[in-house]
């Protein structure tokens, strides 16, 4: 059977009223369209993988939005741009704010020892007879 726009127009429209079949339809349609597009860009298929089912997942709750003068397609690539987007600065910010105690102490001792070492080397090399 072909899948043609009025197919998929239609199980849009049913996804709007809560319909879960028409839901898997739409996922099952689209999946592999978002996913190759997303994995092109990430080069990465865990994180590909995460920012497709959270892109559903924005999807299906925000579905009532979708304005069917552009192209569901458009719509879910748009969605997974903005994830990826989100997952990029939480794994920015990430490198700076999870860090635990330990891990604090460790930096602060290697940051203790780098300054001592460069102290110890400026006086070698301002050492009469050097």
């Amino acid at each position: 059977m072909e899948i043609t726009s009025e197919i998929i127009q239609k199980n849009i429209e049913k996804a709007k009223k809560g319909d879960q079949i028409a839901f898997t339809f739409l996922l099952d349609f689209f999946w592999n369209e978002v996913y190759g597009f997303m994995l092109k860009r990430t080069e990465n298929e865990t994180d590909t993988e995460d920012i497709v089912i959270e892109t559903f997942a924005k999807a299906f709750d925000k579905i009532a939005t979708y304005n069917p003068e552009y192209g569901f397609n458009t719509w879910l690539i748009a969605i997974a741009k903005n994830v990826h987007i989100d997952m990029l600065r939480r794994k920015k910010s990430a490198l700076f704010v999870e860090m635990t105690d330990e891990e604090e102490d460790i930096l602060a001792n290697y940051i203790e020892l780098d300054s001592l070492m460069q102290v110890i080397y400026h006086a070698k090399e301002t050492e009469p007879g050097s």
